[in-house]
């Protein structure tokens, strides 16, 4: 008798186990329980449209022909600007997010008395950042909400 309880017990948590991770797997794969977004991923893909796992898109970073180059986060009001003192387009940039902040990295060909890489933090809301010509690193604060309007407008 008591052999045949622990067996409906167990039974039942395994069912309520297997419940809840059906239901988690149902939940996320329908994009109500999203991944953590990577800094500059402003985009989400849902399972249904595209053949992979939900997930965080980068938007493209947006150059013009002098190889100036704008990187954005919707989210956190942050907006990046590489500003080239070339007259054409020479090299490329990355930006490499992770859930704390990013690593924006300029080739030391494009600015050879700047630095070739600095960190953007999630901290760091509502900020502008500049680096000039020179290699200087600026930085500025951004009013609610301006970065998301400035990259959509901006034409580069």
């Amino acid at each position: 008798m008591r052999g045949e309880y622990s067996f409906k017990r167990r039974s039942v948590v395994i069912c309520i186990m297997i419940s809840g991770l059906l239901l988690t797997i149902g939940l996320y794969l329908g994009g109500i329980i999203r991944p953590a977004r990577t800094m500059f991923h402003n985009s989400y893909v849902r399972f249904l449209e595209t053949d992979s796992l939900p997930r965080w898109i980068m938007d493209p970073p947006k150059s013009d022909i002098l190889d100036n180059w704008l990187y954005a986060d919707f989210e956190l009001n942050i907006l990046v600007i590489l500003a080239s003192p070339h007259s054409q387009r020479t090299s490329s940039q990355t930006s490499q997010g992770f859930n704390e902040g990013a690593l924006v990295q300029v080739s030391q060909s494009k600015f050879p008395s700047g630095p070739n890489e600095f960190i953007v933090k999630r901290t760091d809301r509502n900020r502008l950042f500049f680096m000039n010509s020179d290699g200087v690193l600026g930085t500025a604060t951004l009013s609610e909400g301006s970065a998301e309007d400035l990259y959509t407008y901006l034409e580069l």
